[in-house]
């Protein structure tokens, strides 16, 4: 996903405008979110006072039985108490109205559900610094556990009025996060059932027929499980990605094989480093979420290929109803936040023919994930899981029509992810 579609996502969650973040980068709050504030104090002053008018009237109920000057003691009591706490947190919202200027907190932002019981809806919440923010669903589904955000509040009374991607990092993060994050667990990729086995493997081999004498290309290749398939099939396999650790463990797991036509390349999808009409066949798994530009990335697959070669990528696919598919994209990015942007059916069949490759073949498969296995393959620490089986437990049923959780709070919970897998001829 672009910077662009982050940028949009963020403001339609925090209902901000271009305006206000210009505002409140320079630590001031503009006109709209004053009277945002004034809105927000006349609510919490006459909610509290109807919370402790309805207080005092269920104690009186409860002690009906003393007499009249006592009752009147005790409800002069609650209303004192109640007015005075009522009194205080609306100097909070008056402070903060009349303050000319804002607080800014920047890094990573750590992101926390937490369920609620019979009288106590579910919550929310944001971690910066040593600050806690309460959110809505939408803001918490807006935001990618981890990432590192600046954060514009009132100070008083923890309103937030914009978040933004530390601008430094805007461009380069996708790329930087899949680098370290796949750096990091490079060898957990190579042993990951998920990756290594599956009908899927086959089923690439199958569609693509590939011939004796063909020169292959496999883009991001991961733990190398893709390159080493079509190995024994093929005169020549390119295995690349943009992670060197990554391809140091493919290129071991691959030799040690005894498999001696495979070379290996450092490359990133959007830019690769290698001549036009080069291969026979070029292919991709399990990978384009990953990609800062997918459509980029399909462009230049179509270009390495010789005419007449076939372009065949599987990864996620995303429903095509935008809410269902936010709230499952939230659940992947939540585990893994390089994971950037998976693309719907519609979105990846335009992506092709953009490239000018002509589809031959479109196939979707429901690709089922041991939960736990799924959540220790970039060592996830115990409170992100935790979030994680809260957002399925939470989920809206069209989210889990899709996800297909089961025995979630077992070691045996599973669920699916739908994947797509698309052949693509270039002419010639």
């Amino acid at each position: 996903m672009t910077a662009t579609d982050d940028d949009k996502r963020l403001r339609k969650a925090f209902w901000f405008t271009q305006d206000d973040l210009l505002a409140n980068r320079q630590v001031r709050m503009t006109q709209q979110q004053r009277a945002v504030l004034e809105e927000k104090a006349k609510s919490f002053l006459i909610s509290s006072s109807v919370l402790c008018a309805f207080v005092s009237v269920l104690l009186m109920s409860i002690v009906a039985k003393y007499d009249v000057v006592t009752l009147a003691g005790i409800f002069a009591l609650v209303a004192f108490m109640g007015g005075m706490f009522i009194w205080l947190e609306y100097q909070n919202w008056r402070e903060d109205i009349n303050s000319d200027s804002i607080e800014v907190l920047c890094g990573p932002v750590f992101l926390e559900i937490r369920e609620g019981a019979r009288s106590r809806p579910t919550s929310y919440k944001l971690k910066i610094d040593s600050e806690i923010f309460t959110l809505t669903q939408a803001q918490l589904l807006a935001l990618d556990h981890g990432r590192d955000y600046c954060v514009y509040y009132a100070p008083k009374t923890k309103t937030l009025f914009s978040v933004e991607e530390m601008p430094s990092l805007q461009e380069q993060a996708p790329q930087t996060l899949s680098q370290q994050r796949f750096g990091e667990h490079a060898q957990n990729y190579v042993t990951s059932q998920t990756h290594a086995k599956g009908a899927d493997l086959d089923r690439l081999l199958e569609i693509a027929q590939p011939r004796p004498y063909w020169h292959v290309l496999d883009v991001a290749t991961g733990g190398g499980h893709t390159a080493l398939k079509f190995a024994p099939h093929v005169a020549r396999v390119v295995a690349s990605d943009l992670t060197p650790q990554m391809l140091k463990a493919a290129e071991a797991h691959i030799t040690g094989k005894g498999v001696r036509n495979v070379e290996f390349k450092e490359a990133r999808a959007e830019k690769l480093p290698f001549d036009s009409n080069s291969f026979d066949l070029v292919t991709c798994r399990i990978a384009p979420h990953h990609f800062d530009d997918v459509a980029g990335f399909v462009k230049e697959a179509a270009r390495v290929a010789r005419p007449g070669g076939l372009v065949l990528v599987q990864d996620q696919v995303m429903p095509e109803d935008p809410v269902v598919a936010g709230y499952v994209e939230a659940f992947e990015k939540l585990r893994d936040p390089s994971h950037n942007h998976a693309l719907t059916e519609t979105e990846w069949r335009a992506s092709f023919a953009a490239a000018g490759l002509m589809l031959e073949h479109v196939e979707t498969l429901a690709k089922s994930h041991s939960f736990e296995e799924w959540t220790t393959t970039q060592a996830m620490l115990p409170s992100t899981k935790a979030c994680l089986e809260a957002l399925v437990a939470g989920a809206p049923p069209a989210a889990v029509a899709w996800l297909q959780p089961r025995d979630f709070g077992t070691s045996e919970a599973a669920f699916v992810n739908v994947h797509i897998i698309l052949a693509g001829r270039k002419s010639g």
